[in-house]
């Protein structure tokens, strides 16, 4: 083989490998935005669930497991907050700050035994309602 042979080869080795590289990365953002969007509506489905269900925990007047369920879903919607402020979507973050204050009267309200905690968590449904997650 020529030394000019052997450069073409060489060159189209480079070529290739850049254009494989650049196929490869052009939807890795978008595989990484669905994955961010599909772990944003496992936390708000979580909440969802753990706020339906202390509420029914209220309506059976038992308030420890109220409480609990309540707890999962805070710390749920925490976590989903958390996501949108590190993805600079400080409107989601907000909305899902007012479903964490209504869901944190929930909480305080099934620590002294009171049924308006049903309410409180009617709201913390409706509030996140408005988050987007689809509910």
């Amino acid at each position: 083989m020529s030394p000019k042979s052997i450069g073409v080869i060489l060159v189209l080795l480079v070529v290739s490998l850049g254009t494989g590289w650049i196929w490869g990365q052009s939807g890795k953002a978008d595989v990484d935005q669905a994955r961010r969007q599909s772990e944003q509506r496992a936390e708000a489905e979580l909440a969802h669930a753990e706020i339906l269900e202390g509420r029914l925990a209220v309506t059976r007047k038992n308030f420890g497991d109220a409480g609990g369920h309540f707890a999962k879903a805070a710390a749920a919607l925490e976590r989903l907050q958390r996501q949108y402020r590190e993805l600079g979507q400080a409107d989601a973050a907000g909305k899902v700050e007012i479903v964490l204050a209504t869901l944190k009267t929930a909480l305080h309200q099934t620590e002294q035994l009171d049924l308006g905690a049903q309410s409180a968590a009617d709201a913390a449904l409706q509030a996140l309602k408005g988050v987007g997650a689809g509910f």
